[in-house]
């Protein structure tokens, strides 16, 4: 299986990640850098996230309907 690289992804800053997932920077900067819920790269003081990092995250956090969940 090939290896994905950074430069095969979309990547998007703090405030257009937050943007992305509809989260405050502030929110996303915690999740990211303190929590380590989302995974994210350091560029000098930067934060920079793979789209795929962000979709991740969001797949972690979806909620499942009851219809789903076979109740």
């Amino acid at each position: 299986m090939a290896r994905q690289t950074l430069a095969d992804d979309l990547t998007f800053d703090l405030k257009d990640g937050a943007a992305r997932l509809g989260i405050k920077p502030l929110t996303l900067r915690q999740k990211a850098v303190y929590a380590r819920e989302i995974a994210f790269y350091r560029v000098g003081r930067r934060l920079v996230f793979r789209l795929s990092d962000l979709e991740e995250y969001m797949a972690r956090c979806r909620v499942p309907a009851r219809s789903e969940s076979g109740r």
